[in-house]
């Protein structure tokens, strides 16, 4: 969180807001045609006053 809070005044006013309700994750693999499987970590927030609205982030593993 660090990283997206200092390339980003926003995110960073909303993270310490903490009006996110749900923060999902997990390593996930996907199957590249030429660089074979590879992997991520997904991480999934939730803004409170915008519930249908998710952001799902991957970060390469």
């Amino acid at each position: 969180m660090a990283e997206l809070s200092a390339a980003s005044p926003d995110f960073a006013q909303f993270w310490k807001q903490h009006d996110v309700l749900e923060r999902q994750g997990g390593e996930r693999g996907f199957q590249h045609s030429k660089r074979g499987l590879i992997h991520y970590q997904q991480v999934t927030l939730r803004p409170v006053e915008h519930e249908h609205i998710k952001l799902v982030m991957l970060k390469p593993a």
